[in-house]
């Protein structure tokens, strides 16, 4: 049972991830915001001054994957990068302008797919969901990380 609910569940997450990124880059295509680009907005958003390596942290990503989305977005004017004062070697990333208008439009189209995604649940629901998940996310966090 625990093998085809792993199996299963995995299935799930992946494919609701999977169709919350073709629907936000479909919302979101026209600002040149599609795949991932939207999720270093909000990741910036909510860490004004973050680095690169603050980023590949955050997404758990590879340092080349970021360095692409970063240099994207600043071609495209969203965001701009400034050395730190502490370690010139490092570049602390702000939103632009033209990023903070962007924001309010991926707020404005999570809201609708946080909507769509939760549609008939309850607050208990919700919470429970959030709870369990969370939860699981700890478990591989730490397992992976050696906590």
């Amino acid at each position: 049972m625990e093998s085809e609910f792993s199996h299963e569940f995995g299935r799930m997450i992946n494919r609701i991830q999977r169709r919350k990124k073709r629907f936000m880059t479909a919302r979101l295509a026209s600002k040149g915001l599609g795949g991932a680009l939207y999720n270093y907005m909000l990741a910036i958003n909510r860490n004004p001054g973050a680095s690169q390596d603050f980023l590949v942290g955050y997404f758990c990503a590879d340092k080349g994957n970021v360095a692409r989305a970063v240099k994207k977005l600043e071609d495209e004017g969203y965001i701009r990068r400034e050395p730190d004062s502490a370690d010139r070697r490092q570049n602390r990333i702000f939103l632009t302008e033209k990023g903070e208008e962007g924001m309010k439009e991926i707020f404005t189209h999570l809201a609708d797919w946080n909507r769509l995604l939760t549609v008939g649940f309850s607050d208990e629901e919700l919470r429970n969901a959030h709870e369990v998940i969370a939860r699981m996310e700890k478990n591989v966090a730490d397992a992976l990380e050696g906590r």
